[in-house]
């Protein structure tokens, strides 16, 4: 979530140069929301055409795609301490 935030990033607006942290965070943001962005663009073309997804929506794939690289890490932290 953190990444995310980061990558927020307001200089556009003022036509400005985008932030160098706001450049290096916005590659990760992506990676991390794989589990969800292709659920969200599919759920953008063929339900919600026209309208936008509803940002309740947007804010679940994020929260969820967090949840599960989180769950993914912590069985895989797990199963190496359980071998080591």
């Amino acid at each position: 979530m953190l990444l995310f935030f980061v990558s927020l990033d307001f200089a556009a607006v003022d036509d400005e140069e985008p932030w160098l942290l706001s450049q290096l965070a916005l590659p990760f943001v992506w990676l991390l929301g794989v589990p969800g962005w292709p659920a969200l663009s599919w759920l953008a073309e063929s339900v919600f055409t026209g309208e936008g997804v509803p940002d309740a929506l947007e804010w679940g794939v994020l929260l969820g795609s967090s949840l599960l690289w989180g769950i993914g890490l912590e069985a895989i932290l797990r199963r190496c301490r359980a071998r080591g």
